[in-house]
C-alpha cells in the first residue's frame, strides 16, 4: 500500500472570494486573474480560461497584493485565536506559467519564495514597496501591528503598533521605498521609515473628521491621496507638506462606505458597499457617472495599456466579476457581468442520470446549473427570501425536484427554469432530502419533522407518510427497482423502507448524527457517514455493522461512489478535504485541499473521472478523478 495519502488532482474551480478587500487583481499583463477562493489563490489565463491553483495557507486568504514588476504575488491568511498568520510570497511568473498549460496546476511549496509567519489570526493588508524590495503588513484587531519585511531574506526589519484603535489598510508612496500611509478607525497616519535607527515614525493626518477609514489609493506622483471611509466620504489628502493635511470630501455620500478606489488620468473612481460604482470628477469632486453592481463593490481592479487606463474588472461581495471599458474623455461605467457563482454555503448538487455535461447545485435564495466544460452559469432560479436545501433531478433529465424552508417541494424545468409544479406543505420547518424514483413516476421526501414521505409526481399526491424517524432527515437514496428506498437522520438511526408495502424492513442505529447514506451499485451493502467521523458498512439485508473506518478527525457530511463498479468512494467533511478510498481495502489514497469552509456535498459525475465538492465558502471545485491514477495510488 502506498505509505501515505497523494494529492487530488484540482481541475478547476468556479467562484469568487468577494468578500476579501482587493480580492480581485488583473496582472498588468491583462492577461491573467488572481482573486482568492477560500484557502486557494487562483491564478486564471482569461484568453485560455485555464486555472493554475496556489494552494499553500491553512485557512482563508484574506488579502493579496502584486509586485510592481508582476513577477512576485503576496497573499496573507487569517487563522484561529492564539495562532500566526502566515503571508505567502509566491514566484508569480512560475504560477502564469502553469496557468497557461505550462506545468502542474497545482502549486505549493515549490514556487514559494517567502513564508513570513508574526501576525496573530489576521493578516489585514499588505502592499510592495516601489522597488518590490520592501513588503509592508497590517495585523488585524488581534494583532494590529505594521511590519515592514525584507522581500529578498523574509526578514522582518522592523515593527510597530499601527494605531490606539485597529487599522484597515495599508498603502505605499509609489515614488518611495521609505514611505507609506495606514488607515483605519479614526486614524489616518503617514509613515516614515529610517533605515539607519530601523523605526517608523508615524505622522497623523491633520483631518478635521472623525472617520473610519476603509481604503486608500495614491496618485502616481504622490501628491495626493484618495482615502475611502466607512460613512461614505471620498476625502482628498494632500501629501506634499511635512504634516499631510485634508483638503475636501466629495459632495455626495455612499451608503455603506468607500471599500475600493481606483484613480484614472483624471478623476476618481470608487466601489461602495451598497455595490454602487461611482466615477467623480478632479476638480468639484462631484459624481460624473455611476452604475449599481449586485452585492459590495469590494475590489476594482484596473486593466493598463501603455500606462494608460482602459478599462476596470470589478468584484462584488455577492461573487460576481464585471467589466467596464473606461474611456477618459467620456466617462461611462457600463457594467458587463463576466463571471458569476454562489456567494453563500452551497447545500447541494446532483447531475442528471448518466449525463456528466452539466450539474445542479442549490444555496439559500436559488438554484443554479453549470456546464461542466466551460465552468459557466446556464440557469438560474430564484425564490426570494427562501433557503432551497435540496436538489435532485428526474432520472430523464426532464424536472428539478427541490426543497425548501417554507417546507414545499419545487419542481422545475431545467431548460427554462419555470415552475412546473409545487407540492404544498410536504413537511413542516422545511424539507431537507428529495429523490425521484427510477421510473420517474414518484419521488421521496424527508424534512425537518422527522417523516419520509412518497408522492405521485403527476397529481402532487402524497402516496404513503412514513414516520419513525425522531429528527431530520439528511439523505434518502432509492434502489434501483424502486421497491426499497433507505433514509439517514439526526436521530442517530437509518431506516430501509419497502416502497411496495410501506412499512419498515431494516433500521440501523449508532452513536452518531447520519449525514450521509447509498448503496453499493451491487445493493448487499450500505455505507454511511455522520458526526462520529467514521464511515460504516452496512448489510442491506439484516442491517448489520459489517466494517467501520475512521474517515476524518471531523464531522463527515457527504459520501458518494463510483457507480457501476463500487470500488471507489468518496468523502467530503468539517475537516474541509475530499478523501478518495478504496471500497475493498477501506484506505484512503487521495486527498484534496482547497476548500476554506466545511464541505457540505461531493458527487461523482457520471463517467466516474471527476468529483465535484461544494461548501460554505460558496465555492465549487472540481477535481480529477482518473481510473489509473487511483491504481497507481493503491500501490508504491
Amino acid at each position: 500500500m502506498a505509505s501515505e495519502k497523494q494529492p487530488l488532482e484540482l481541475k478547476n474551480v468556479i467562484g469568487f472570494g468577494g468578500k476579501v478587500p482587493n480580492g480581485l487583481i488583473c496582472h498588468h499583463d491583462g492577461i491573467h486573474h488572481i482573486y482568492s477562493l477560500g484557502s486557494t489563490v487562483v491564478v486564471k489565463n482569461t484568453r485560455l480560461q485555464t486555472q493554475a491553483f496556489l494552494q499553500g495557507h491553512t485557512h482563508q486568504v484574506s488579502c493579496l497584493a502584486l509586485s510592481h514588476d508582476g513577477t512576485k504575488l503576496a497573499s496573507g491568511q487569517v487563522t484561529h485565536m492564539g495562532f500566526v498568520a502566515d503571508i505567502i510570497i509566491w514566484d508569480l511568473t512560475s504560477a502564469m506559467r502553469s496557468a497557461s498549460g505550462e506545468g502542474k496546476a497545482q502549486l505549493g511549496e515549490e514556487i514559494i519564495l517567502q513564508r513570513l509567519a508574526r501576525h496573530k489570526v489576521k493578516v489585514q493588508d499588505i502592499s510592495f514597496s516601489p522597488s518590490d524590495r520592501l513588503l509592508a503588513s497590517l495585523g488585524g484587531q488581534d494583532d494590529n501591528q505594521l511590519i515592514i519585511w525584507s522581500v529578498e531574506t523574509g526578514r522582518a526589519l522592523c515593527g510597530t503598533a499601527a494605531a490606539n484603535d485597529s487599522s484597515q489598510c495599508v498603502r505605499y508612496f509609489n515614488n518611495d521605498d521609505n514611505k507609506l500611509i495606514t488607515g483605519g478607525n479614526y486614524n489616518l497616519r503617514v509613515w516614515e521609515w529610517s533605515k539607519e535607527t530601523r523605526k517608523l515614525i508615524p505622522t497623523d493626518v491633520r483631518l478635521q473628521l472623525q472617520r473610519i477609514f476603509k481604503s486608500i489609493a495614491i496618485k502616481d506622483d504622490d501628491s495626493l491621496a484618495y482615502v475611502g471611509t466607512m460613512t461614505g466620504d471620498l476625502l482628498e489628502i494632500d501629501l506634499r507638506p511635512k504634516i499631510p493635511k485634508f483638503n475636501r470630501a466629495s459632495k455626495e455620500r455612499f451608503s455603506q462606505g468607500i471599500l475600493s478606489i481606483v484613480l484614472p488620468e483624471k478623476g476618481v473612481v470608487i466601489g461602495s458597499g451598497s455595490g454602487l460604482v461611482a466615477a467623480i470628477g478632479s476638480k468639484s469632486l462631484g459624481t460624473v457617472c455611476k452604475s449599481q453592481l449586485m452585492g459590495a463593490a469590494t475590489s476594482l481592479a484596473p486593466v493598463r495599456e501603455d500606462g494608460v487606463l482602459t478599462g476596470i474588472y470589478m468584484g462584488t461581495g455577492y461573487s460576481n466579476i464585471y467589466y467596464c471599458p473606461w474611456n477618459q474623455l467620456k466617462p461611462n461605467l457600463d457594467a458587463q457581468l463576466r463571471a458569476t457563482c454562489h456567494y453563500s454555503s452551497i447545500q447541494d448538487i446532483c447531475f442528471p442520470k448518466g449525463y456528466n455535461r452539466v450539474f445542479v447545485t442549490c444555496a439559500n435564495n436559488d438554484i443554479r446549473v453549470w456546464h461542466m466544460a466551460e465552468s459557466r452559469e446556464l440557469l438560474r432560479i430564484q425564490v426570494p427570501n427562501l433557503v432551497c436545501n435540496c436538489v435532485s433531478m428526474a432520472p430523464d433529465g426532464s424536472l428539478i425536484m427541490s426543497g425548501w424552508s417554507d417546507g414545499k417541494v419545487r419542481a422545475f424545468f431545467p431548460e427554462s427554469g419555470l415552475l412546473k409544479f409545487i407540492i404544498h406543505d410536504a413537511h413542516s420547518d422545511g424539507v431537507t432530502a428529495v429523490a425521484c424514483t427510477n421510473d420517474g413516476t414518484r419521488c421521496v421526501t424527508g424534512g425537518v419533522d422527522g417523516r419520509v414521505r412518497m408522492w405521485g409526481m403527476r397529481n402532487q399526491d402524497m402516496i404513503a407518510s412514513l414516520k419513525e424517524h425522531k429528527a431530520t432527515i439528511t439523505s434518502i437514496t432509492i434502489r434501483d427497482g424502486d421497491e426499497e428506498c433507505v433514509s439517514a437522520s439526526d436521530d442517530g438511526s437509518c431506516m430501509v423502507w419497502d416502497l411496495r408495502r410501506y412499512t419498515r424492513n431494516q433500521a440501523m442505529f449508532a452513536s452518531t448524527l447520519f449525514r450521509g447514506i447509498l448503496y453499493h451499485p451491487d445493493e448487499s451493502q450500505l455505507l454511511t457517514c455522520g458526526s462520529d467521523r467514521k464511515l460504516s458498512y452496512w448489510d442491506a439485508y439484516d442491517g448489520t455493522a459489517i466494517r467501520v473506518i475512521e474517515g476524518s478527525n471531523q464531522e463527515i457530511n457527504s459520501i458518494d461512489i463510483t457507480k457501476p463498479d463500487g470500488n471507489v468512494f468518496v468523502s467530503g467533511g468539517n475537516d474541509k478535504t475530499v478523501r478518495v478510498w478504496d471500497y475493498d481495502d477501506g484506505i484512503c489514497h487521495f486527498i484534496g485541499e482547497g476548500h476554506s469552509g466545511n464541505i457540505n456535498k461531493v458527487a461523482i459525475a457520471p463517467g466516474n473521472d471527476c468529483v465535484v465538492s461544494v461548501g460554505g465558502e460558496g465555492a465549487i471545485f472540481i477535481w480529477g478523478l482518473s481510473k489509473p491514477a487511483i491504481d497507481e495510488g493503491k500501490t508504491e
